[in-house]
């Protein structure tokens, strides 16, 4: 019983730890920057892959040649390329910093999302994308939301109301006069 009790508040110890690392991902967000996964290398070694890059909402005449735009593709991918022209029609010609050749679609402005900035996690983008499936948050809810009802009946038992800890001493149990 004592390993799985270890077990267990070692699980819920890392599922805590998660929650916490997922909220400090996030956390830019009240400094008005969205994260964003970067999930090919076009952009490296700027922006590699698997790592968090952090973006703001930018306003059209605020973009220049040479930005870094995050913007939608027509499958709702979120895509970060460097604006190389800005075109009569006030579309943005665009390409990723390892690609020979620009984007063959100049991108209008509805589609970008923001301006990318210098700060990027490397590596982060893979946990925050392990994490946020839903049957992982799922698990790691369950099992904190467990670990919380386990201590509260265990502080109720140690103050007479309901002695949890005698089901896991035999000893205490006899004392209590339970079989």
């Amino acid at each position: 019983m004592r390993q799985i009790r270890i077990f267990f508040d070692a699980l819920a110890a890392l599922c805590g730890l998660c929650l916490l690392t997922l909220l400090a991902l996030v956390a830019p967000a009240a400094a008005g920057l969205r994260p964003a996964v970067v999930l090919t290398g076009s952009m490296e070694p700027a922006y590699p892959v698997g790592g968090v890059l952090y973006y703001r909402p930018v306003q059209q005449e605020e973009i220049a040649v040479r930005d870094v735009l995050v913007f939608r593709a027509a499958d709702g991918t979120l895509i970060s390329h460097r604006v190389e022209r800005i075109n009569a029609d006030g579309t943005y010609t665009v390409r990723g910093d390892r690609l020979p050749q620009a984007d063959p679609t100049p991108i209008a402005f509805s589609s970008v999302e923001g301006r990318a900035c210098a700060l990027c996690l490397p590596y982060a983008g893979y946990f925050l994308r392990f994490i946020l499936q839903d049957w992982v948050l799922s698990v790691m809810l369950f099992v904190l939301a467990l670990k919380a009802i386990l201590l509260l009946c265990e502080r109720r038992g140690r103050h007479g109301c309901d002695n949890i800890s005698a089901l896991r001493d035999p000893v205490a149990s006899e004392r209590m006069g339970k079989p």
